[in-house]
């Protein structure tokens, strides 16, 4: 149950937690005491949205003191490529954004004809990094279906992964999903 897994969390003195979003709310559905998590420093999100109804609960037990952080990424691009360091205020949201890009990423919102899309509008979102795969094994359709020729660069070799996702760039320049 949630409470033998706090008190394992607690007794081992974890101080980072990677883990799915409801994974998260395990830990903010159970009878919290901030004492729990004197070690903790980190949890990190990823492979699901987050809920802010669960963040506002965490924070009101919790408080700031563990910095929570929304990681985005596909496996195709070797896993997270955003991060975003989520903060009480932002409980009161709609959505958690996925952030800015790690280095040695690159993110782009393009529309149907791989143009990018105006300011404060919808795209979908393509990632560029050098540390991604080149393709889908025995599968040379999907692989040029999601793998494309960065129209932006001279190098045939540069490649965006096309994620299928769409997104917007708020006002921070924070990627939301």
């Amino acid at each position: 149950n949630s409470i033998s897994l706090i008190n394992w969390i607690y007794q081992s003195e974890i101080n980072l937690i990677h883990c799915v979003p409801s994974f998260f709310k395990l830990l903010v559905s159970s009878d919290l005491k901030e004492n729990y998590f004197q070690n903790l420093k980190y949890i990190l999100l990823s492979g699901e949205k987050v809920n802010t109804k669960d963040l506002s609960n965490w924070y009101k037990t919790v408080g700031d003191k563990v910095q929570l952080v929304n990681l985005y990424g596909s496996t195709e691009t070797t896993m997270i490529k955003t991060y975003y360091f989520i903060k009480p205020e932002d409980a009161n949201k709609l959505s958690i954004p996925i952030g800015k890009p790690i280095p040695g990423t690159q993110l782009f919102l393009l529309d149907e004809a791989l143009k990018p899309v105006a300011k404060n509008s919808i795209g979908e979102i393509y990632i560029r990094t050098k540390y991604g795969t080149h393709g889908y094994y025995n599968n040379e359709i999907l692989t040029q279906e999601k793998f494309i020729k960065n129209p932006y660069a001279t190098d045939r070799n540069d490649l965006l992964y096309k994620t299928g996702d769409l997104g917007r760039f708020d006002s921070n320049q924070d990627l939301e999903f």
